[in-house]
């Protein structure tokens, strides 16, 4: 799929004004179809909500509609979301309903990567109980290591606040990991959604988020934000509010008369979210739910993060992955594979060669691609990398290794996995193995045959796959884990491993003479593998 960038501009007003919009904090421009159902709600009889007349069944329409086009972007409840007039606003909100059974000793648990809107709040608010703050810090390269809040999580944390992106560093942290901590010692988990929610699926159940904040300015929408939550955790909840001001979930969150305009066009930018990949140039989805269409970007993980020993001595100054294979480098073509095959992001897993697989693929725009690193501190296997980038892979994703030169049309490997019902499938391709020496088969001291220098035909892993999210079942959390262990535990199991069969080129450049063959495949492209 090739994304046709001027179709999606072509649906934002603003951007035929000229302007260079450069600040990602700033917000979006607002989409077409959100500023036609703003205009179309004020063109409209809209009251306040009742079932008296036509124009307040119309407002309560509205608002059941954005809470459940809400509920579908992040994954929640639609009767869990609470609009509010910000995300400052509504953490305020919470944060001062929260304090009101905090005691002295109590603690919170902000952090310095932190919007000061999920800090100040929960700061405020342990003042105001004697509560203790207790801080977590980022370190050199701007991210938030999880591992510190095993010390700053305690038996009186009473709530967790933290990002799930930074809009100053971009950085991700491990929510996952961060709210399991905070769980295990009862504490509440406050999960500031503002910046992540436009650049990856989310499902706040699984980041393990007891309340999310998002504000849909950032994600083509008016300026309007909602917080979720388990609609029985909202029932334990009981704000300040107005006496004739209803008492329901989550209505007693929201002070006031809500925008219904404004709520109209929530629900149109949650729409134009999950239109856009058939906007781009994708196909057409006919039957898939809002929620599907909306989380089914493609993402790609790349396995960059090996040592490249048989392939030394190049590999003592440059990785695999860059690696030159004609005009361009191995990591090219498969970037390029990639795109074609309609993958929104890719994660590369590095270690050694971070700064220079960095410096060389920079953000993924030359490919029409947003890439992502992480770092592998200790060598995690082919597998068990894919650990630390779990919560981003909720749906069908492909694995590649990075020193893989191959013709492989990987959205025809998408479509064998996805018509079956395996968990992972593997592609393959034909192998010719040859014996240099006659082959002599005996039996009890006597020759049976022989076979002068034979050959023999293998089906081989190209080190491409594809895998469903289900996959992790058979992944242990922590720890070193290969491609071969997994298979393996995976067939121990009886679990649906698919295989789809590749005819075309393909080379493992693992070693030196592999690279050599794979410069002269790419010097003459017309010539059959096998006279290369």
């Amino acid at each position: 799929m090739s994304y046709d960038v001027a179709r999606v501009r072509a649906t934002y007003p603003a951007l035929a004004e000229g302007f260079a919009h450069l600040d990602g904090a700033a917000g979006t421009q607002v989409a077409a179809p959100v500023i036609e159902a703003v205009a179309g709600s004020l063109r409209r009889a809209v009251s306040n909500r009742s079932a008296a007349f036509e124009p307040g069944r119309r407002a309560d329409r509205i608002v059941t509609a954005a809470r459940e086009a809400v509920a579908d972007l992040v994954g929640g409840v639609p009767d869990g979301v609470a609009f509010g007039p910000s995300a400052t606003a509504l953490t305020y909100v919470v944060a001062r309903t929260l304090a009101q059974s905090w005691r002295p000793g109590d603690e919170v648990v902000v952090s310095r990567l932190d919007h000061d809107a999920n800090v100040r709040p929960w700061v405020q608010a342990a003042e105001a109980a004697g509560a203790a703050v207790r801080w977590a810090e980022f370190d050199d390269g701007g991210d938030l290591p999880a591992k510190q809040y095993a010390d700053l999580v305690g038996p009186r944390t009473r709530v967790v606040a933290v990002t799930a992106a930074s809009n100053v560093t971009g950085a991700m942290p491990r929510v996952r990991e961060i709210a399991d901590l905070a769980h295990a010692a009862g504490a509440l988990v406050y999960v500031d959604g503002v910046h992540a929610t436009a650049h990856v699926p989310t499902d706040v159940r699984e980041l393990g988020a007891d309340f999310y904040v998002t504000s849909a300015y950032k994600w083509s929408g008016p300026h309007l934000a909602a917080v979720i939550a388990d609609p029985a955790r909202w029932e334990r909840l009981r704000p300040a509010k107005l006496i004739p001001s209803s008492d329901a979930v989550p209505e007693r969150f929201e002070f006031g008369t809500p925008s219904f305009e404004l709520l109209a066009g929530v629900t149109a930018a949650v729409d134009h979210l999950a239109a856009l990949p058939e906007l781009a140039g994708g196909p057409a989805t006919p039957g898939a739910g809002r929620r599907e269409r909306v989380v089914s970007e493609l993402r790609a993980v790349v396995q960059a993060g090996g040592r490249g020993t048989r392939l030394a001595p190049y590999s003592t100054v440059l990785p695999k992955a860059l690696m030159p294979v004609g005009e361009v480098t191995v990591i090219d073509h498969l970037l390029s594979g990639f795109r074609d095959a309609g993958v929104a992001e890719v994660i590369i897993t590095v270690s050694k060669f971070g700064p220079l697989i960095r410096s060389y693929c920079g953000d993924g725009s030359r490919w029409n691609l947003t890439i992502d690193y992480i770092t592998e501190d200790t060598p995690l296997g082919t597998i068990g990398g894919l650990n630390l980038v779990r919560e981003r892979l909720d749906a069908p994703f492909f694995v590649a290794n990075s020193d893989v030169h191959t013709d492989l049309e990987l959205k025809d490997l998408l479509a064998t996995h996805s018509s079956g019902s395996a968990t992972v499938t593997v592609a393959v391709t034909r192998q010719t193995v040859n014996i240099g020496y006659g082959v002599v088969d005996h039996t009890d001291g006597l020759m049976v045959d022989f076979r002068e220098k034979p050959s023999q035909v293998f089906s081989v892993s190209t080190g491409i796959y594809c895998m469903s999210p289900e996959v992790f079942d058979f992944i242990p959390p922590t720890g070193a884990f290969g491609f071969d262990h997994l298979l393996r535990v995976m067939l121990d199991r009886g679990a649906t491993i698919g295989v789809h069969e590749h005819m075309g080129s393909w080379i493992d450049i693992g070693r030196v003479e592999d690279l050599r063959r794979a410069q002269e495949r790419a010097a003459h492209p017309f010539v059959p593998d096998e006279a290369v």
